[in-house]
């Protein structure tokens, strides 16, 4: 019997420094934002996960408890920095917490900084990075039987992807990098499932199931991705799909398992309720269609979110940021209502979702199409950079980050940042049009396959608009977070294709055979 995996030839034949070197190169590229800047860059949500991290260290034990005063009673404004994000990042005074921050990345985050350094998470999240395109990259040499390096040519997808944003998420202390992993991961067990090693398959099921429970969305978007991938497995005749479809299942399963045993631990230790902020809820009045089933619906005592109504009577009191966080009373509406209220507005909003979708189904279809197109076009790497005034609100209201944050040489309002986004935004186009031309062109001399693997990252991407634009809000950071594989992918297929066409030309060119001489 033939091995399937004996034509590894090319992934052997390299030596160990060449490897190295190509690997170390792809790390340099991937962490260049973080080189320049000098250090890691931030988000307001990172000072809420430090503190919701270090709080789940101290409450295992894991992490010394930080006193609220020193030894001369002078209040310590670290812990009181704390405490006061404790409402958002802990749990509540009404025995709630939130679960739309991740506690996985949360914990991820303060054991960073609790056991290490910060400076450490671009790293990790570069190597998770660096592994994904590396082990698709084997798969791609090995399928094909290219005599080309597997480590030069993930050195190559990491320059493409640095022609987009990828090192700046890599920079990025939020979970945002995870979504590309998982868009990477997904297409790789659609295309290419049965050219893997077992352990392939097992280091990019886990990188996935980690993408999932780092950040809600990434679990909406891995739910999203099953129907259209179930239904390629199934056209694409090739082994192992059964095995393809586990696997793909099996990445949201493990985001909701993960869900639950958050749920199960919070209830039994800390006897308290997750609630998930109601994004949904606030997009669909946004976008009208909430709005008007309120009006049609309230005064209703079983609907709790008719405790909005009132608050909605201005139009710039009609946005998702003034509806869920906003605490001026001229502009607010969630944070000006009682606890208990809040906590039933977020529990019935899947409820409120479904009532709104039955009763206005023609314009929640609407609002949806025309928000994840909006979020097709919003991208800018500009959102993954640190401004003092952000250090400073961080630091004020939700956590005390290290020193090495004001050494930051980056800012937004420096000229470079427009053209780089004028760069990325060439980049998209070109990758976009080359891909599409490589995978619909029928001449175009790639194998069915590989355009099997470009079209499912292109389905990602539209995955990825389709829940941050149609679930919560279009935004810059959402799109430019996945948009890198665009010119990534693309010069990963004009740099094999030429190889790809010669191999396949060499298996059919049959040898010439010498006439004997009389």
């Amino acid at each position: 019997m033939t091995n399937r995996f004996a034509h590894t030839g090319p992934l052997r034949s390299r030596s160990p420094l060449a490897t190295l070197v190509w690997l170390v190169i792809a790390l340099a590229i991937c962490l260049s934002v973080t080189i320049i800047n000098r250090t890691p860059t931030a988000y307001f949500d990172t000072g809420l996960y430090l503190t919701r991290g270090e709080n789940t260290l101290q409450t295992l034990g894991l992490a010394p408890k930080q006193k609220a005063a020193d030894e001369s009673g002078t209040a310590d404004p670290k812990a009181a920095a704390k405490g006061a994000a404790k409402g958002n990042a802990g749990a509540d005074d009404d025995r709630t917490t939130s679960g739309s921050r991740s506690l996985f990345y949360a914990v991820f985050l303060a054991s960073a900084l609790t056991f290490a350094d910060l400076r450490m998470v671009p790293i990790l999240q570069a190597c998770a990075l660096i592994l994904t395109i590396l082990i698709s990259v084997r798969t791609i040499v090995r399928r094909y039987d290219l005599s080309m390096s597997p480590p030069a040519l993930t050195a190559l997808a990491a320059a493409g992807a640095a022609m987009g944003s990828a090192p700046f998420y890599v920079a990025f202390l939020m979970p945002d990098i995870f979504a590309p992993i998982l868009l990477l991961v997904v297409a790789g067990f659609v295309a290419f499932i049965a050219d893997m090693l077992p352990w392939e398959r097992a280091a990019l099921f886990v990188l996935a199931a980690v993408a999932v429970m780092t950040h809600p969305s990434h679990l909406a978007i891995a739910l999203v991705l099953v129907p259209p991938a179930l239904l390629g497995i199934v056209l694409f005749r090739r082994p192992r799909k059964l095995l393809a479809a586990v696997m793909v299942v099996g990445i949201p399963l493990a985001g909701l398992a993960e869900h639950m045993a958050v749920r199960t631990a919070v209830k039994t230790v800390v006897h308290s309720d997750v609630v998930y902020t109601p994004f949904l809820t606030a997009r669909l009045i946004v976008d009208g269609p909430g709005l008007e089933y309120l009006h049609a619906t309230c005064p209703n005592p079983e609907v709790a979110s008719c405790a909005l109504l009132p608050m909605l009577n201005e139009p710039q009191r009609v946005t998702p940021y003034n509806i869920l966080f906003e605490k001026q009373p001229d502009l607010g509406s969630l944070a000006l209502l009682p606890k208990e209220t809040q906590r039933q507005i977020m529990a019935e909003q899947v409820d409120f979702a479904k009532n709104v979708f039955t009763s206005k189904p023609l314009s929640v279809f609407a609002a949806v199409t025309r928000n994840t197109l909006i979020q097709l076009r919003k991208y800018s790497a500009g959102t993954t950079i640190t401004e003092p005034r952000e250090l400073s609100a961080i630091r004020r209201s939700a956590f005390d980050l290290p020193p090495h944050f004001d050494d930051a040489r980056l800012s937004t309002r420096q000229p470079w940042m427009d053209q780089t986004n004028t760069l990325h935004a060439a980049a998209y186009a070109v990758s976009t049009v080359l891909i599409l031309s490589l995978v619909l062109w029928p001449r175009s001399g790639l194998p069915l396959q590989l355009r099997c693997w470009a079209l499912f990252l292109l389905v990602g991407i539209i995955a990825n608009a389709f829940v941050c634009g149609a679930v919560s809000q279009p935004a810059a950071r959402y799109g430019a977070r996945v948009l890198f594989l665009l010119p990534m992918a693309a010069v990963l297929l004009v740099a094999v294709r030429p190889a790809i066409q010669s191999s396949t030309a060499a298996r059919f060119v049959k040898p010439k055979t010498s006439i004997p001489s009389e």
